[in-house]
């Protein structure tokens, strides 16, 4: 699927900036690649309000569950956390 360049690159400061630039990274991962948070939560075993959680940078996520979404998205992890740019 198609990577997120263009979305916001996480903050080196707070969680709560981190969170939200994940958020932002997955989302923009999600819609690039034509998938609801229907098909993601699916896809990782998620639940979809959590899927819509993570989308909203609502609290940071653990590594377990980055490696899920990236794999569901094919993205690399380094993409959904703003190294790949």
């Amino acid at each position: 699927m198609l990577g997120t360049r263009g979305a916001a690159p996480p903050s080196t400061g707070d969680p709560a900036s981190l969170g939200r630039a994940i958020g932002v990274a997955i989302r923009a991962a999600r819609r690039a690649g034509g998938m609801t948070q229907r098909q993601l939560a699916d896809a990782t075993g998620i639940r979809r309000p959590n899927v819509a959680r993570l989308e909203r940078g609502e609290g940071l996520p653990n590594i377990a569950t980055l490696l899920r979404v990236s794999r569901a998205l094919e993205v690399p992890l380094g993409e959904l956390l703003g190294e790949a740019r």
